[in-house]
């Protein structure tokens, strides 16, 4: 039976360690393609009758999308707002599923709002390493935290690191 176990050990990770191996080869390819990882990724589990976009696959869709972006600007030694900048309007425009927007903001009008004005892309590039980027965190409470604890430690955040906030209402 420890042999049994030993072998089964042995086989899941050297599963684990080809599928590691043959992402970070295939890493730069992925990024490369655009919307499409994300359209691949979405349409992967229709075979299973679980989506597509749907739910946890969704979700799950959405995480490791969020995961490429960031790994892509690792790879890049860029922050991600970095590489989104000196990315060329039409590749920032490839990278995007325009399914469902399509009806707000077309591929076209896109790649004009990028192309107009490149002067006030610069100012605002300097701009934001000159004074930063407001941000927010919504890690002050847990659901499980009473109301009151919740707004206390909301307004500590404010008076001393934000001037901003967001609030989730479940």
């Amino acid at each position: 039976m420890d042999q049994l176990r030993l072998f089964s050990f042995m086989f899941v990770h050297a599963i684990l360690w080809s599928f590691i191996e043959l992402f970070f080869k295939c890493i730069k390819k992925l990024l490369g393609k655009g919307s499409s990882q994300w359209e691949f990724l979405a349409m992967f589990w229709k075979q299973g009758l679980v989506g597509p976009e749907k739910g946890v696959v969704h979700l799950a869709t959405a995480a490791i999308t969020n995961a490429l972006w960031d790994m892509w600007a690792k790879i890049e030694k860029k922050p991600l707002w970095k590489l989104l900048v000196d990315m060329p309007p039409e590749k920032l425009i490839s990278t995007i599923d325009f399914t469902y927007i399509t009806d707000v903001l077309t591929k076209e009008e896109a790649l004009v709002m990028l192309t107009v004005d490149k002067e006030m892309k610069i100012q605002r590039e300097l701009e934001i390493i000159k004074n930063g980027y407001p941000a927010y965190t919504t890690n002050c409470g847990w659901l499980g935290y009473p109301t009151d604890k919740i707004q206390t430690f909301g307004a500590t955040w404010i008076g001393q690191w934000t001037d901003r906030r967001k609030v989730f209402i479940p």
